[in-house]
This record gives C-alpha cells, structure tokens and sequence, in this order.
C-alpha cells in the first residue's frame, strides 16, 4: 500500500511510526549540566519517523538503510547506510551522516538485539527550522531509541553528552521539573502574563555540543540550591513585574557564572522591556517580557532583521 509524503512522494505505508517534540529551556541554562534543577519547556512542533521495512524500488540495494530527512516538505538530507557496521555509503551531507552513524551504532551497543532489514527505509520530517534550536537531534534521539529499544537518556549522553533536558521535553504533555539523573516531574505554567511573553529567534544557531564543551567552574551545593529555587519562582509566579524581576536576577546569575554578557545588555539596550537568553547563550531563542504591542516588538526586531518571533502560547505546549 503506498502511502503519500511531503509533496506527492510516493512510499510505502509505514509499519513503525515515532514522533518526538522540540525544546525550550527557560531556566537553568549552564548550571542543568551540574544538577541544578531546570524549568524545561516542549513545544507544540516536533519531529516525526516513519520506518518501512520493504523498499519501494526494486532497483534498491541490498544490505542498506536508506534515510530521507524533510524540513516540512523540503528534503534536507539524504544517505545510505550499511545495515551491517552503520557506515556511511553516500550522502548528501558528511556530517549529518557521521552524526547519524554514531547514534545508530551507539543505540546497538547498548542493544545488540538491535537489527535493521535489508533495504529499510527512512522518512523523517521536522515541523520546525532546523537551525532554530528547538531540537533536531534531540528529537532524532528519542525516535531512534523507541525504535531501537534503548534508553534515550543514555544514548544521548553516549553521543552527546548533554544534560537531557531535551530528552525529557521529546515526549513530555507539559514542562517539567528537571534534574539530571532524577524522573522529569511535571509542571503547569499558568502565567496571567502570557500574552506579554514573546520567544523570538536571534538568527544565529548555537552548537550545543561546542557551548557544553566549554570548561566551566564547579558551582557550589548552595549555588545548585540557589537555581533550583529560582526555576521554582518561575514557574509559580503571577505578577508581570515580578517575572521580569526573576529574568533580570536569572541573567546575572548567568552572567555571573560564565563571565558572558547578557544579550539584552550587548545588543538589546534600548529595548522597552525584559530579554532572557534560553539555552546555551549567544544563538538560539530569547524570552522577550514587554507591555508594549506586538507591532511594535515585531517592528523593533525586524529593524534589526529579526524576523522569526512567537507569542508564547502559539509555541509552548
């Protein structure tokens, strides 16, 4: 039975079907690696994988797994991969496909019952920009360890060797708590405020995997406490002004610790309300607090081209 995907291309009906979600954090950002308590958001886009055990065409060879990446309708990668050793045969992209043949080969080590059929194919389709930060990998991550019977936390740290956060938001219904190590716990955000909330893209993509490679001191117990209590005032504040106050402390505490510039000091000064880097600092997302309209805050970025900003109810799940 064929089945149709993206723009009229034609495949077989899927017999496995994943489907992981995008990421946020709003807090912690830095100190989560060290086992402060973080404020993690999943968004409403996400990552889907669709695996067919049969090829489409008979032209296809045997002993090969072959992947096809979708940003919505666009293909933005392709490669084949030897089912046997996961090395790369061909692709459109080195680099994604060593990435990708690292996690496939790491998913079978931690289960070697783990076998993929001759001429399998793959079909994945991001919902999202792939260079907004929202989680590409991650999402990639947690699809491939329900398909591969393997815990996802450990097959991102294998390959990775991030905090898990992202992990936690890939299947997550709400925020959540998050600690390394610990069980995601749960969290309903009820801002009043929501409409004064803006998450804008900066232009610029952060490498996680460079910014988490950075050598950082060690933060004390209090500091750890310190961080995990702040995520909880977040997450349970009411009052607009205080919720700037938290974002501005929340900057410094940052600031503070990696000795960086908080992004609405460096680029933003003139701004009428609050900016919060999200992530690692110096690409990705900003949280923007502000009474002002929304014409006036897409006017203020667009001058300085930036173009991609969402109300933080069109995107936070």
């Amino acid at each position: 039975m064929l089945k149709t995907f993206g723009r009229g291309i034609a495949m077989l009906q899927p017999t496995l079907n994943f489907f992981a979600r995008g990421k946020l954090l709003l807090t912690a950002e830095y100190f989560v690696l060290q086992g402060a308590t973080a404020l993690a958001c999943p968004v409403k886009y996400g990552q889907s994988m669709m695996v067919c055990t049969d090829s489409i065409s008979a032209g296809n060879p045997s002993g090969v797994l072959h992947w096809k990446a979708f940003h919505l309708d666009q293909p933005w990668f392709s490669g084949t991969i030897r089912c046997n050793d996961f090395t790369v045969e061909h692709s459109s992209d080195p680099e994604k496909a060593q990435l990708l043949s690292k996690l496939l080969q790491t998913a079978r080590q931690l289960n070697p019952d783990f076998q993929i059929s001759d001429g399998t194919e793959i079909y994945t389709r991001l919902e999202f920009n792939p260079q907004w930060g929202l989680g590409s990998s991650s999402t990639l991550v947690s699809n491939l360890a329900e398909w591969a019977r393997v815990d996802p936390y450990l097959l991102n740290q294998r390959v990775f060797n991030g905090s898990g956060f992202d992990i936690a938001c890939a299947n997550a219904g709400s925020p959540v708590f998050y600690r390394k190590g610990f069980v995601p716990e749960p969290v309903h955000l009820n801002f009043p405020f929501a409409d004064k909330l803006y998450l804008v893209y900066s232009g610029q993509k952060q490498n996680t995997r460079e910014a988490i490679s950075v050598q950082l001191p060690e933060i004390s117990k209090y500091k750890r406490e310190e961080i995990s209590a702040l995520s909880g005032q977040f997450a349970r504040c009411r009052k607009f002004s205080h919720f700037q106050q938290l974002m501005l402390q929340h900057e410094q505490e940052v600031a503070n610790f990696t000795g960086l510039t908080p992004v609405q000091q460096q680029y933003f000064p003139d701004f009428d309300g609050t900016i919060k880097s999200l992530g690692a600092w110096g690409g990705d997302f900003f949280l923007i607090a502000s009474s002002l309209k929304p014409d006036k805050i897409k006017r203020y970025f667009s001058d300085k081209d930036i173009h991609t900003i969402f109300r933080w109810n069109d995107l936070i799940r």
